[in-house]
Formats: C-alpha cells, sequence, structure tokens
C-alpha cells in the first residue's frame, strides 16, 4: 500500500504519475488542515472537513 508523509511529503510506494501528481498538489495546500486532522484522529475527535482540489 503507498504511502504519504504528511509532514514531509515523502512517498513510499508507487501511484499513478497523475494521481500522484494531484495529491501531492493537495497535501501543499492543506497540509496544516491534514496535521490537525491527523491529531484529532488519535484524540478521538471528530474531523473537519477539508476541501478537494477545485
Amino acid at each position: 500500500m503507498p504511502v504519504i508523509s504528511i509532514q514531509s511529503g515523502a512517498v513510499t510506494g508507487r501511484f499513478p504519475p497523475r494521481a500522484l501528481g494531484l495529491i501531492t498538489e493537495w497535501l501543499a495546500l492543506h497540509q496544516e488542515e491534514l496535521l490537525a486532522n491527523w491529531e484529532r484522529a488519535r484524540a478521538r475527535e471528530p474531523l473537519i472537513p477539508i476541501a478537494p482540489l477545485a
């Protein structure tokens, strides 16, 4: 299973090139929100929706 680190953007595994481009673009736009949701998930709190790419 491919994995992308929220903090560094490091990719483990393989994604199709187009998918990887979209994912990394979305990560760059929403990194702080993703990190906040990760902490909320670890605390078993409800997650806040994050907007998709437009």
